[in-house]
Protein backbone atom coordinates (compact mmCIF):
# COMPACT_ATOMS: atom_id res chain seq x y z
CA UNK A 1 0.00 0.00 0.00
CA UNK A 2 2.47 2.34 0.27
CA UNK A 3 3.33 2.57 -3.29
CA UNK A 4 -0.19 4.06 -3.58
CA UNK A 5 -0.94 7.45 -2.80
CA UNK A 6 -3.04 8.72 0.10
CA UNK A 7 -7.01 9.12 -0.15
CA UNK A 8 -8.43 11.97 -1.72
CA UNK A 9 -10.12 13.70 0.85
CA UNK A 10 -10.39 16.83 -1.12
CA UNK A 11 -13.09 15.35 -3.31
CA UNK A 12 -15.20 16.23 -1.00
CA UNK A 13 -16.02 18.98 1.83
CA UNK A 14 -13.81 16.89 4.01
CA UNK A 15 -13.92 19.19 7.23
CA UNK A 16 -17.88 19.11 6.85
CA UNK A 17 -17.71 15.04 7.32
CA UNK A 18 -15.42 15.43 10.42
CA UNK A 19 -17.56 18.16 11.91
CA UNK A 20 -20.58 15.89 11.35
CA UNK A 21 -18.89 13.19 13.07
CA UNK A 22 -18.14 15.21 16.10
CA UNK A 23 -14.50 16.27 15.66
CA UNK A 24 -13.83 12.35 14.55
CA UNK A 25 -11.44 12.26 10.98
CA UNK A 26 -11.08 8.19 10.46
CA UNK A 27 -8.03 6.56 8.73
CA UNK A 28 -7.83 3.31 7.70
CA UNK A 29 -4.06 1.32 7.26
CA UNK A 30 -4.85 -2.05 5.84
CA UNK A 31 -6.90 -3.56 3.37
CA UNK A 32 -8.42 -7.11 3.57
CA UNK A 33 -8.05 -9.45 6.50
CA UNK A 34 -6.24 -12.81 7.73
CA UNK A 35 -9.63 -14.52 9.08
CA UNK A 36 -12.17 -16.16 7.25
CA UNK A 37 -15.82 -15.10 8.85
CA UNK A 38 -18.39 -16.62 6.76
CA UNK A 39 -20.31 -13.62 6.46
CA UNK A 40 -17.87 -11.07 6.06
CA UNK A 41 -16.85 -8.97 2.44
CA UNK A 42 -13.07 -9.82 3.10
CA UNK A 43 -14.04 -13.49 2.82
CA UNK A 44 -15.79 -13.06 -0.54
CA UNK A 45 -12.35 -11.39 -1.32
CA UNK A 46 -10.32 -13.76 -0.44
CA UNK A 47 -12.32 -16.39 -2.78
CA UNK A 48 -11.88 -13.84 -5.72
CA UNK A 49 -8.33 -12.84 -5.57
CA UNK A 50 -7.58 -16.80 -3.97
CA UNK A 51 -5.44 -15.96 -1.12
CA UNK A 52 -5.92 -13.98 2.34
CA UNK A 53 -5.40 -10.65 0.41
CA UNK A 54 -4.21 -8.61 3.63
CA UNK A 55 -2.34 -5.80 2.96
CA UNK A 56 -0.83 -2.65 5.55
CA UNK A 57 0.79 0.40 4.87
CA UNK A 58 4.26 0.75 7.44
CA UNK A 59 3.75 2.46 10.28
CA UNK A 60 6.21 5.33 8.94
CA UNK A 61 3.38 5.69 6.14
CA UNK A 62 0.02 5.41 8.32
CA UNK A 63 1.53 8.37 10.39
CA UNK A 64 2.61 10.40 7.42
CA UNK A 65 -1.02 9.89 6.73
CA UNK A 66 -2.19 11.32 10.12
CA UNK A 67 0.10 14.38 9.99
CA UNK A 68 -1.29 14.99 6.28
CA UNK A 69 -4.79 15.17 7.90
CA UNK A 70 -4.31 16.98 10.99
CA UNK A 71 -2.43 19.39 9.03
CA UNK A 72 -5.20 20.47 6.44
CA UNK A 73 -8.06 19.43 8.53
CA UNK A 74 -9.63 20.92 12.74
CA UNK A 75 -9.83 17.72 14.01
CA UNK A 76 -10.54 16.65 17.85
CA UNK A 77 -10.14 12.74 17.49
CA UNK A 78 -8.83 10.23 15.15
CA UNK A 79 -10.78 6.58 14.60
CA UNK A 80 -8.75 3.98 13.21
CA UNK A 81 -10.90 1.62 11.61
CA UNK A 82 -9.34 -1.12 10.53
CA UNK A 83 -11.10 -4.04 10.80
CA UNK A 84 -8.70 -5.34 13.41
CA UNK A 85 -5.79 -3.19 14.88
CA UNK A 86 -3.89 -5.70 16.36
CA UNK A 87 -3.18 -8.22 13.42
CA UNK A 88 0.23 -7.77 12.96
CA UNK A 89 1.69 -6.88 16.23
CA UNK A 90 5.22 -6.02 15.15
CA UNK A 91 3.50 -3.59 12.97
CA UNK A 92 1.07 -2.76 16.44
CA UNK A 93 4.77 -1.88 18.12
CA UNK A 94 5.94 0.16 16.19
CA UNK A 95 2.83 2.30 14.94
CA UNK A 96 2.08 3.32 18.94
CA UNK A 97 5.83 4.38 19.08
CA UNK A 98 5.75 6.42 16.57
CA UNK A 99 2.29 7.75 16.91
CA UNK A 100 3.17 8.34 20.80
CA UNK A 101 6.17 10.86 19.53
CA UNK A 102 4.37 12.63 17.72
CA UNK A 103 1.02 12.95 18.15
CA UNK A 104 -1.17 13.67 21.40
CA UNK A 105 -4.76 13.22 19.86
CA UNK A 106 -6.90 10.60 21.56
CA UNK A 107 -8.13 8.03 19.76
CA UNK A 108 -10.61 4.49 19.04
CA UNK A 109 -9.98 1.45 17.22
CA UNK A 110 -10.98 -2.21 16.85
CA UNK A 111 -9.32 -5.36 17.89
CA UNK A 112 -10.82 -9.09 17.22
CA UNK A 113 -10.61 -11.28 20.42
CA UNK A 114 -7.48 -13.69 21.07
CA UNK A 115 -5.00 -11.04 19.08
CA UNK A 116 -4.65 -8.41 21.86
CA UNK A 117 -2.81 -9.26 25.07
CA UNK A 118 -3.06 -7.15 28.52
CA UNK A 119 0.00 -5.21 28.10
CA UNK A 120 -0.85 -4.37 24.41
CA UNK A 121 -4.25 -2.90 25.83
CA UNK A 122 -2.12 -0.82 28.10
CA UNK A 123 0.00 -0.03 25.65
CA UNK A 124 -3.05 1.63 23.68
CA UNK A 125 -4.09 3.61 26.72
CA UNK A 126 -0.77 5.15 27.00
CA UNK A 127 -0.60 6.16 23.54
CA UNK A 128 -4.03 7.90 23.86
CA UNK A 129 -6.76 5.34 22.81
CA UNK A 130 -9.73 5.98 24.71
CA UNK A 131 -11.90 3.23 23.22
CA UNK A 132 -11.93 -0.07 21.14
CA UNK A 133 -14.07 -2.23 19.40
CA UNK A 134 -14.61 -5.72 19.99
CA UNK A 135 -16.48 -8.09 17.75
CA UNK A 136 -18.87 -10.44 19.52
CA UNK A 137 -21.24 -11.47 16.72
CA UNK A 138 -23.47 -13.54 19.05
CA UNK A 139 -23.37 -15.32 21.91
CA UNK A 140 -24.55 -18.37 20.57
CA UNK A 141 -20.93 -20.17 20.47
CA UNK A 142 -22.23 -22.91 18.54
CA UNK A 143 -23.75 -20.31 16.04
CA UNK A 144 -20.78 -18.70 16.10
CA UNK A 145 -18.34 -21.37 15.66
CA UNK A 146 -20.45 -23.28 13.17
CA UNK A 147 -22.16 -20.70 10.92
CA UNK A 148 -20.14 -17.36 11.23
CA UNK A 149 -17.23 -19.55 11.25
CA UNK A 150 -15.47 -17.58 13.89
CA UNK A 151 -13.48 -19.69 16.28
CA UNK A 152 -13.28 -17.55 19.34
CA UNK A 153 -14.96 -19.88 22.86
CA UNK A 154 -17.05 -17.61 25.06
CA UNK A 155 -13.81 -17.49 27.91
CA UNK A 156 -11.75 -15.79 24.79
CA UNK A 157 -14.44 -12.71 24.89
CA UNK A 158 -15.11 -12.22 28.11
CA UNK A 159 -11.18 -12.04 29.05
CA UNK A 160 -10.34 -9.43 25.75
CA UNK A 161 -13.29 -7.13 27.45
CA UNK A 162 -11.63 -7.91 31.19
CA UNK A 163 -8.02 -6.40 29.50
CA UNK A 164 -9.47 -3.81 27.79
CA UNK A 165 -11.75 -2.71 31.19
CA UNK A 166 -8.49 -3.30 33.38
CA UNK A 167 -6.26 -1.08 30.98
CA UNK A 168 -9.10 1.95 31.59
CA UNK A 169 -10.28 1.67 28.04
CA UNK A 170 -13.79 2.22 27.24
CA UNK A 171 -15.47 -0.69 25.02
CA UNK A 172 -18.00 -1.25 22.46
CA UNK A 173 -18.98 -4.72 21.57
CA UNK A 174 -20.26 -5.40 17.95
CA UNK A 175 -23.55 -7.68 17.38
CA UNK A 176 -25.16 -8.66 14.77
CA UNK A 177 -29.26 -10.84 14.44
CA UNK A 178 -30.63 -12.11 11.78
CA UNK A 179 -28.65 -14.69 10.99
CA UNK A 180 -29.59 -18.46 9.33
CA UNK A 181 -30.61 -20.81 12.00
CA UNK A 182 -30.96 -17.97 14.72
CA UNK A 183 -33.82 -17.96 16.75
CA UNK A 184 -35.30 -15.55 19.59
CA UNK A 185 -33.77 -18.46 22.02
CA UNK A 186 -30.42 -18.19 20.52
CA UNK A 187 -30.22 -14.44 20.40
CA UNK A 188 -31.34 -14.21 23.86
CA UNK A 189 -27.58 -15.68 24.37
CA UNK A 190 -26.20 -12.73 22.61
CA UNK A 191 -27.63 -10.65 25.41
CA UNK A 192 -27.00 -12.71 28.09
CA UNK A 193 -22.90 -12.92 27.09
CA UNK A 194 -23.06 -8.67 26.54
CA UNK A 195 -24.45 -8.90 30.12
CA UNK A 196 -20.73 -10.38 31.05
CA UNK A 197 -19.08 -8.42 29.15
CA UNK A 198 -20.29 -4.87 30.63
CA UNK A 199 -19.36 -3.15 27.06
CA UNK A 200 -20.04 0.75 27.57
CA UNK A 201 -21.27 0.72 24.25
CA UNK A 202 -23.60 -2.23 22.98
CA UNK A 203 -23.89 -1.80 19.39
CA UNK A 204 -26.14 -4.67 17.07
CA UNK A 205 -26.70 -4.03 13.31
CA UNK A 206 -29.05 -6.38 11.80
CA UNK A 207 -27.24 -9.19 9.56
CA UNK A 208 -27.13 -8.89 5.63
CA UNK A 209 -25.74 -11.14 3.04
CA UNK A 210 -22.75 -9.51 1.40
CA UNK A 211 -22.43 -11.17 -2.63
CA UNK A 212 -20.34 -14.09 -2.71
CA UNK A 213 -19.96 -14.68 0.87
CA UNK A 214 -20.38 -18.29 2.13
CA UNK A 215 -23.50 -17.38 4.03
CA UNK A 216 -25.28 -16.13 0.71
CA UNK A 217 -24.72 -19.47 -0.52
CA UNK A 218 -25.86 -20.99 2.75
CA UNK A 219 -29.25 -18.33 2.02
CA UNK A 220 -29.87 -19.56 -1.16
CA UNK A 221 -29.06 -23.43 -0.29
CA UNK A 222 -32.06 -22.75 1.90
CA UNK A 223 -34.23 -21.25 -0.35
CA UNK A 224 -34.62 -18.46 1.90
CA UNK A 225 -35.86 -15.48 0.35
CA UNK A 226 -33.65 -12.05 -0.04
CA UNK A 227 -35.38 -9.01 0.57
CA UNK A 228 -34.47 -5.93 -1.63
CA UNK A 229 -33.85 -1.95 -1.32
CA UNK A 230 -33.48 -2.51 2.28
CA UNK A 231 -31.52 0.00 4.64
CA UNK A 232 -28.84 -2.27 5.39
CA UNK A 233 -27.38 -3.25 8.91
CA UNK A 234 -31.01 -1.91 9.93
CA UNK A 235 -33.77 -3.78 8.30
CA UNK A 236 -34.12 -7.65 7.53
CA UNK A 237 -32.57 -8.64 4.51
CA UNK A 238 -34.36 -12.20 3.97
CA UNK A 239 -37.29 -13.83 5.58
CA UNK A 240 -36.74 -17.14 8.17
CA UNK A 241 -39.41 -19.26 9.71
CA UNK A 242 -36.90 -19.47 12.73
CA UNK A 243 -36.88 -15.76 13.52
CA UNK A 244 -39.69 -13.43 12.20
CA UNK A 245 -38.80 -9.77 11.36
CA UNK A 246 -41.46 -8.83 14.33
CA UNK A 247 -38.92 -10.58 16.68
CA UNK A 248 -35.87 -8.98 14.91
CA UNK A 249 -37.21 -5.36 15.13
CA UNK A 250 -38.03 -6.08 18.56
CA UNK A 251 -34.60 -6.92 19.60
CA UNK A 252 -33.38 -4.41 17.51
CA UNK A 253 -35.43 -1.57 18.97
CA UNK A 254 -34.67 -2.55 22.00
CA UNK A 255 -31.37 -4.31 22.30
CA UNK A 256 -29.29 -1.20 24.50
CA UNK A 257 -31.49 -1.77 27.00
CA UNK A 258 -32.48 -5.29 27.33
CA UNK A 259 -28.51 -5.72 27.66
CA UNK A 260 -28.01 -2.90 30.25
CA UNK A 261 -31.44 -4.60 32.15
CA UNK A 262 -29.44 -8.12 32.27
CA UNK A 263 -26.53 -6.47 33.70
CA UNK A 264 -28.32 -5.85 36.81
CA UNK A 265 -30.39 -3.16 38.63
CA UNK A 266 -27.63 -0.90 39.75
CA UNK A 267 -26.34 -0.97 35.81
CA UNK A 268 -30.11 -0.53 34.63
CA UNK A 269 -30.87 2.25 36.81
CA UNK A 270 -27.34 4.02 35.69
CA UNK A 271 -28.55 3.38 31.63
CA UNK A 272 -32.14 4.54 32.76
CA UNK A 273 -30.78 8.20 34.11
CA UNK A 274 -28.68 8.14 31.95
CA UNK A 275 -30.75 8.20 29.13
CA UNK A 276 -33.20 11.00 30.59
CA UNK A 277 -30.45 13.20 31.13
CA UNK A 278 -29.40 13.05 27.41
CA UNK A 279 -33.14 13.60 26.23
CA UNK A 280 -33.77 16.28 28.52
CA UNK A 281 -30.18 17.97 27.15
CA UNK A 282 -31.02 17.63 23.53
CA UNK A 283 -34.50 18.74 24.03
CA UNK A 284 -33.05 21.80 25.73
CA UNK A 285 -30.55 22.44 22.93
CA UNK A 286 -33.19 22.09 20.25
CA UNK A 287 -35.32 24.77 22.21
CA UNK A 288 -32.57 27.00 22.28
CA UNK A 289 -31.49 26.76 19.06
CA UNK A 290 -35.03 27.69 17.58
CA UNK A 291 -35.44 30.42 19.91
CA UNK A 292 -32.02 31.66 18.54
CA UNK A 293 -33.55 31.58 15.12
CA UNK A 294 -36.43 32.88 15.64
CA UNK A 295 -34.63 35.97 17.08
CA UNK A 296 -32.29 36.08 13.82
CA UNK A 297 -35.12 36.25 12.04
CA UNK A 298 -36.86 39.11 14.16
Amino acid sequence: LDVLPFPDRELVNYQEVINKEEGIAKLLFSRGCIFNCSYCSNAALQLLYNNSYFRLRSPDKAIEEIGGVLSRYKVKRLGFHDDIFTVSREWFYNFLRLYKKNFSYPFSCNVRPGTCTQDMFFLLKDAGCEIVGIGVESGDQRLRVEVLNRQTPDDEIIQTFDFAHRAGLRTTSFNMIGFPCETPESFQKTIDLNAKLMPNQPYLCVFCPHPGTEMERLIKLGNFEIKQDILERAEVAFVSPDFTSEEIKYFFDNFVTLVNKACGINRYTVYLVTKNIKRIYNFLKKTKASIKSKICRT
